[in-house]
């Protein structure tokens, strides 16, 4: 069977670790112990990201004022080589010596080759680690304010106070309806089409929130020219995505609109049926 291993940039050279080839090829036995038991019997590929090696090597590079730079694809390349040097090295130093071990720095692929061993479900599975790792942030830094999104705009009568009290004393109950709709859209739509819905709504705000500041122009003190040109270029961003992307994904519009309708349809009829004098001041935590 032909297993594939991701291995990070960040995971050869983490964050806070100091920049030396020692703690780098410490990082790779690490990550090297746990891919041989795999590779018995298996044919085994290693992808690997250089982001904070080439990161080293252009600051190097630029430090070293006696000659030109060497462009972007050459210390990627260099970074690749050193990379697989150090993983082919602790390898072999775990594998039975017939084992062979070969470093590509660059593959040709074919359109029409053969599918992975699992076919189609190989290559979902692969979609799904990659939006694991690049979206994870992401859903994080959107469900982490929602408590205190909740209280506070429950607080000033934005809300109903529903979306601030907790369920048992513990959830809030804005943050589990937030889970709930993220947990919809990952079962109804599509990796590619929740991205393109998400990349849709982001557009959207970014341009109602810079024509919402004109009206308050005046207390901030923002440039009219600088809000226009941020309006139209998002805007411009927007419908050009539409017509790229978007056209190509009936249900992602469709799931747009939907959105769209349902949040100024709540909001039009929370407003209209509840127009507190002065905002509210209640027990959001029971």
């Amino acid at each position: 069977m032909r297993i594939v291993i991701a291995l990070g940039g960040n995971a050869l050279l983490r964050r806070d670790d100091p920049v030396t080839m020692q703690v780098q090829r410490r990082n790779v036995r690490i990550a090297a112990e746990a891919i041989a038991p795999l590779s018995a019997g298996h044919s085994t590929e290693i992808v690997h990201g250089n982001g904070p090696q080439v990161g080293l090597l252009s600051l190097q590079a630029e430090a070293h004022k006696g000659a030109e730079p060497y462009p972007l694809d050459v210390l990627d390349a260099g970074t690749q080589g050193m990379i697989g040097y150090l993983i082919q090295q602790e390898l072999r130093s775990l594998l039975p010596p017939d084992s062979q071990v070969v470093t590509l720095l660059t593959i040709a692929v074919d359109a029409d080759g053969p599918e992975p061993t699992l076919g189609k479900a190989g290559y979902w599975l692969m979609t799904i680690t990659a939006l694991f790792a690049t979206a994870a942030g992401a859903t994080n830094a959107g469900l982490y304010p929602a408590v205190g999104l909740s209280e506070r705009l429950a607080e000033t009568g934005q809300f109903p106070l529903l979306m601030a009290r907790k369920l048992r004393g513990r959830a809030c109950n804005g943050l589990l309806i937030e889970a709930a709709g993220c947990l919809v859209l990952a079962v109804v739509f599509k990796l590619d089409s929740i991205a393109s819905i998400g990349s849709a709504v982001a557009l959207v705000i970014f341009t109602l929130i810079t024509a919402a500041h004109l009206r308050i122009r005046a207390e901030t003190g923002a440039s009219l020219l600088m809000l226009i040109l941020a309006i139209v270029a998002a805007g411009a961003v927007l419908v050009t995505f539409v017509f790229t992307t978007l056209i190509h994904e009936p249900a992602s519009i469709v799931m747009l609109l939907a959105i769209l309708v349902l949040s100024i349809g709540l909001d039009y009829g929370w407003k209209r049926g509840h127009h507190p004098s002065s905002p509210v001041h209640a027990q959001v935590g029971h």
